[in-house]
């Protein structure tokens, strides 16, 4: 009996915790690659102020928004007492070649509904013949680039092809990277060496990864503030 008697004052305490003015919403910050226009944020930031930060759910807020769950992924971290987190996700499409056509992380085609704002957008590049997938000679270059869509300061909003010419436009800073699409791979792991070295510094408005052994750079970069962090 003592044990039921204590169960249930724990959940009666849990219940009032999750009520409890001092658990409800007060900040909501946005994470994750896709963004939403500044007036859909403000009205799904409106609907959650106040609200108990311990009894939202993602499926209602999914709703709310008018997304659809099947394409996209919402994510809830709460911080207590009153900061709610979102990270708006991806299901499948990882980079778009266009307003219409997205494409996952075998280089396939997905269905138009798929290429939402905010994926990373991939000039140059072509699907094959059948339209059905990304030509297979620029399969490795998207491989070698994915690793960095997760990465906040190093994921491109743009990564734009000519030749064996490849450059990366940033979204965090602006900053414009220059690679040999052939080595891609390589040259994106100096990239990241090169960027810890910086220890919190900002990224220079260019950097050129070429040249062996060298990155050359041009100062001027500039961080951009935003209301959402990725």
């Amino acid at each position: 009996m003592l044990v039921a008697l204590s169960s249930g004052l724990v959940l009666a305490g849990c219940a009032l915790a999750a009520h409890a003015p001092w658990f409800r919403v007060r900040v909501v910050s946005w994470t994750g690659p896709l963004l939403l226009s500044e007036q859909r944020c403000a009205a799904i930031e409106s609907a959650c102020l106040g609200r108990p930060l311990l009894l939202l759910s993602e499926r209602a807020l999914l709703k709310d928004l008018a997304l659809d769950g099947r394409i996209l992924r919402l994510r809830m971290n709460r911080h207590l007492p009153g900061t709610l987190e979102l990270r708006l996700e991806p299901r499948r499409a990882v980079a778009r070649l266009d307003a219409r056509t997205a494409i996952d992380a075998r280089g396939r085609r997905l269905p138009p509904e798929h290429a939402v704002a905010g994926l990373p957008l991939l000039s140059g590049f072509a699907l094959d013949a059948n339209g059905e997938r990304l030509d297979r000679g620029l399969q490795p270059v998207l491989d070698a680039v994915r690793d960095l869509f997760a990465l906040p300061t190093l994921a491109p909003s743009e990564v734009r092809l000519s030749g064996r010419n490849l450059e990366l436009v940033l979204a965090d800073s602006g900053s414009r990277v220059r690679l040999d699409a052939g080595h891609a791979a390589a040259q994106l792991l100096k990239l990241r060496i090169f960027e810890e070295s910086l220890g919190g510094e900002p990224l220079p408005a260019t950097i050129d990864l070429r040249f062996a052994d060298q990155v050359v750079v041009r100062q001027g970069g500039v961080r951009h503030a935003s209301r959402r962090s990725r």
